[in-house]
């Protein structure tokens, strides 16, 4: 899957709110009535704050600076030739500064996840390396510097480039890999004591279970299926509707709460962008070389069918989940 989207997806996962709904459940409890278990995740949520905003600001920026650079070299592994048609350079990135600071923060919160500090510190490496070498790329692009020297500073850049994403790109599958894992356990937890607090047919639980099983669709939708594996993914996108459709009836049970109807019209386009999606699987047709260029270029939401699509409409799914408040 590329890496911005996955980047993407594991942010807006973690951004659910962990607070609430705890609840008693016997034995002691910790502040505010909740018990030990929800307490423990109340600060596990508190400190996964800071890992996920470093994804929401850096991860989606440094792959598509990538992705800009790679959309006009004829031979990213060659590098430029300050030959090409277009020459767009590079997109820069923001100094880490105080998100530095609150990842330094969140690493000594509990509970202590040594794998998960360790790779969110070497990301953080990775990205301070990056920042002033994306700079300097890009002025030299956009001043058409290499006009002046024939290509060499582009040609000298390109390896330290490819080098440094790639120093990136391994770090932050780590650290994704692990929020992602610990974030979707984490709202698993929460779900179930929503239902047993308020019940299936709650809109609280309607919140939370549709962002997750949303997620889990979004496996069965990737670029690369095949025909074969359509009524899996068919079967998978109606069964999300037809409980879409549950929550929409259930809605009005009890007053809206902010920003849950604007939610509820996301995860409708979502399951939309879902059946594109699967329709396109079934009938195996192929891009054309027009959307074929438009996806490698960052415009794939704009193709119908398309796994890019796919994944706008659950972003601003996430986006308009982390907006509802109870």
């Amino acid at each position: 899957m590329n890496r911005t989207l996955v980047a993407t997806i594991v942010a807006g996962l973690a951004l659910f709110t962990v607070a609430g709904c705890g609840g008693k459940s016997g034995g002691d409890s910790g502040p505010e009535g909740l018990s030990k278990e929800a307490q423990a995740d109340r600060e596990l949520g508190q400190k996964l704050t800071a890992y996920v905003e470093l994804g929401n600001r850096f991860f989606d920026r440094v792959y598509s600076s990538r992705r800009r650079y790679h959309s006009w070299l004829k031979d990213p592994k060659a590098g430029p030739t300050c030959k090409e048609r277009h020459l767009y350079g590079l997109y820069t990135i923001y100094k880490t500064g105080k998100a530095a600071e609150k990842l330094q923060a969140a690493n000594e919160m509990k509970p202590s996840m040594k794998k998960l500090e360790d790779a969110a510190t070497k990301v953080l490496v990775a990205l301070d390396k990056l920042e002033p070498m994306l700079q300097k790329a890009k002025r030299y692009y956009s001043q058409k510097d290499y006009k002046d020297d024939d290509c060499k500073k582009a040609q000298e850049m390109h390896p330290k480039l490819v080098a440094l994403f790639n120093e990136f790109e391994a770090n932050e599958k780590i650290l994704s890999a692990i929020l992602f894992s610990t974030s979707r356990a984490l709202h698993l937890r929460l779900l179930g004591r929503i239902e047993k607090k308020h019940g299936k047919d709650h809109q609280r639980y309607y919140h939370k279970k549709v962002a997750l099983d949303a997620r889990s669709l979004l496996k069965l939708l990737t670029e690369g299926k095949s025909k074969a594996e359509a009524p899996a993914a068919l079967k998978a996108i109606t069964a999300f509707d037809k409980f879409v459709q549950e929550m929409d009836t259930n809605a009005k049970k009890g007053k809206e709460p902010s920003g849950y109807s604007s939610f509820r019209r996301s995860t409708n386009s979502f399951v939309k962008a879902c059946k594109e999606r699967g329709r396109r699987i079934k009938s195996g047709k192929a891009y054309s070389k027009w959307d074929r260029d438009r996806i490698k270029g960052g415009s794939g939401s704009m193709i119908r069918g398309s796994y890019s699509k796919v994944i706008k409409a659950f972003n601003d799914l996430i986006d308009a989940s982390n907006r509802v408040r109870h």
